[in-house]
């Protein structure tokens, strides 16, 4: 397709877009958002269960699935973003490309609740950790004073 005809198909899109007053792009966001909650809602739902169990293994494998769906489709509207980019103000632009980064995030965040990267019983957690980092560097500044204690 020549740039001319893309240029020509994406305005026809725009001025479909006026007379129905619906943007597809935000509308695609809001299903994303849609299926994102979902997707968080099986994920809390697989939580109740123990990972032996069988309603544990197919929540989590429809969680999966729809999680791959979910990215598949933010990177489609990162894309479309891309290509209609001159289309909108650069104001518009940001804005949506603040909300395709929130909706990536996101996916890391559920990603990682899949992937049940939770802290083990036993180990120290990011709170555990900043507080024996906090901890630690008192302990060195203290002895850092020590010497000049001595000399007053």
């Amino acid at each position: 397709m020549a740039s001319a005809d893309w240029i020509h198909l994406s305005t026809l899109q725009l001025f479909k877009m006026a007379l129905s007053g619906a943007d597809p792009w935000l509308t695609a966001h809001d299903a994303l958002e849609t299926k994102r909650r979902e997707i968080m809602g099986l994920i809390m739902q697989r939580n109740q269960y123990g990972r032996q169990t069988a309603i544990y293994v197919q929540t989590t494998g429809k969680a999966r699935q729809m999680f791959r769906q979910f990215m598949t489709d933010v990177s489609k509207l990162q894309g479309d973003l891309t290509n209609n980019s001159l289309l909108i103000t650069s104001g518009e632009v940001e804005r949506r490309q603040y909300m395709v980064n929130t909706l990536l995030n996101k996916g890391r965040e559920m990603d990682a609740l899949l992937a049940n990267k939770a802290p083990v019983p036993g180990q120290a957690g990011r709170n555990g950790l900043q507080a024996a980092l906090a901890q630690a560097t008192r302990t060195a500044l203290v002895n850092l004073m020590k010497p000049w204690k001595a000399l007053r």
